[in-house]
């Protein structure tokens, strides 16, 4: 007589395990986790709450697509590496680059159409830099793993100084341990007039004021990565949406909304 590989409870033990593991994976499936960064006014990482208004945009998506959004605080160079291995889902503040597309879906249109670059030198210095030959002899301060416009972002010719936060950057130009440092004008202005340096710098004549469209980029790793969640978010940025909620978080801080169309 042959013996029962199974008891009768070990089978609904089993079965009640399996359950609970599929309903583990389901839920899973239902998160936005949002690699994060810092770069005040559109990304905060206050007490380890994200806050700003790239905060604002994914709620209101991950509330649109019924996703429980799941901020992962990170530097920006290493959400880039999480959303190549899929360990992060979506990022907003992208632009967009060749070796970025082989790992990241970026939603047409562009939220935002325009991101001025600035270089902030020390006051009385704003002709140090007058056109972008000017840049050459300087040691200009970057934050890791940012891209600022094409032209600079290729030049090999220029000395260029890397930190983990702007900043850092901000200190380092106070010290005078480098010449300059480039930064989007509404980050540029906000954390320096928080950190009461308004007196110190004041912007170069030279700037990037062209046409720098700046994307939300999903995972190609994602479960997002799919023909419902581009549409939708990409309808939201069509239909004018994400500008309204870009619009409700600067006038709730009494900010002025940055030019960015």
């Amino acid at each position: 007589m042959k013996k029962k590989l199974f008891s009768p409870k070990l089978h609904i033990v089993l079965m009640v395990a399996c359950f609970f593991a599929s309903q583990t994976s389901l839920y899973a499936q239902e998160e936005m986790r949002v690699g994060f960064g810092n770069l005040p006014p559109w990304k905060m990482n206050n007490d380890n709450r994200a806050e700003g208004a790239g905060a604002d945009i994914v709620k209101a998506i991950g509330k649109k697509l019924n996703l429980k959004v799941v901020f992962k605080l990170l530097p920006f160079k290493r959400s880039l590496k999480y959303l190549k291995n899929g360990d992060v889902d979506i990022m907003t503040g992208l632009l967009r680059k060749a070796e970025r597309e082989e790992y990241i879906f970026f939603i047409d249109p562009p939220y935002k159409k325009k991101s001025n670059k600035v270089f902030y030198v020390l006051k009385g210095n704003k002709t140090l830099i007058t056109k972008y030959e000017d840049l050459y002899p300087l040691s200009i301060g970057t934050k890791l793993g940012n891209k600022y416009f094409p032209r600079f972002d290729s030049d090999k010719k220029l000395t260029k100084e890397s930190a983990i936060s702007n900043n850092l950057n901000i200190l380092m130009l106070l010290k005078k341990r480098i010449d300059a440092l480039i930064i989007t004008d509404s980050s540029g202005d906000y954390l320096i007039h928080n950190m009461g340096y308004e007196d110190k710098f004041e912007k170069a004549i030279f700037g990037y004021t062209k046409n720098n469209p700046v994307y939300i980029g999903l995972s190609k790793k994602s479960h997002m990565a799919n023909h419902k969640s581009i549409t939708i978010i990409s309808t939201m940025i069509k239909s004018g949406e994400i500008d309204k909620v870009i619009s409700n978080f600067f006038k709730k801080k009494n900010l002025p909304v940055p030019e960015y169309k």
